[in-house]
């Protein structure tokens, strides 16, 4: 369970959220809209221990996540940034990359498993073969998605959703266990979530 307890949040002066409380079960999905500027993705960092609270806190588990304990938790969750520049020459060396890492080391994925996962995520074998930078928003958010289906960590943070098609690939991740918490622009697909933070409207 992840628990926003009267969080409030304030960037260069700016006031984000103002006392927000909010409990996400294991295998909901969160929601959050709002203009440009207005701190969506403030408060996706500061949910990872990277800008502090001005008050409250954000647990998971019932666990703080504060200045000492944020590197554990950022540990158990797959963070898709708003940009991704990437300096790799294909999408597999980038895949490589990814469970090169110490804290997915231990995870026996073969290349069959990738593949398939990729194809679970609308996206063609050949695509392992494409350099990123040719690639567009979505496309890469669906090759990060896929790897979180692979390595399945419980907490997915997504900023700026692109595609429809994505909330089904992660519905199926729900079923793990695992709780999205997505920025989005389209409004229309706010219905399609559990809950939902406004903070052109500073509400829940």
């Amino acid at each position: 369970m992840l628990e926003f307890k009267n969080v409030s949040l304030s960037i260069a002066g700016q006031q984000i959220v103002n006392n927000l409380s909010l409990k996400l079960e294991s295998g909901e999905n969160l929601c959050i809209t709002g203009r440009q500027g207005t701190g969506k993705t403030a408060l996706l960092l500061a949910m990872q221990g990277l800008l502090p609270f001005d008050k409250g806190y954000f647990t998971i588990e019932g666990e703080v996540v504060n200045k000492m304990s944020a590197a554990y938790f950022r540990q158990r969750m797959c963070y898709l940034p708003q940009s991704l520049e990437l300096p790799y020459e294909t999408v597999e060396n980038w895949i490589d990359g990814i469970l090169d890492l110490k804290i997915n080391q231990r995870k026996d994925i073969s290349k069959e498993m990738i593949i398939a996962e990729l194809q679970q995520s609308g996206l063609e074998e050949s695509i392992c073969k494409a350099a990123p930078s040719s690639l567009d928003k979505g496309s890469l958010q669906c090759i990060m998605l896929a790897m979180e289906g692979l390595l399945k960590k419980p907490i997915l943070l997504l900023d700026d959703l692109q595609m429809g098609r994505e909330i089904e690939y992660i519905r199926r991740l729900n079923h793990d266990g695992v709780s999205a918490i997505v920025v989005l622009q389209d409004e229309s697909l706010v219905r399609l979530f559990d809950k939902h933070i406004s903070l052109d409207k500073e509400s829940v």
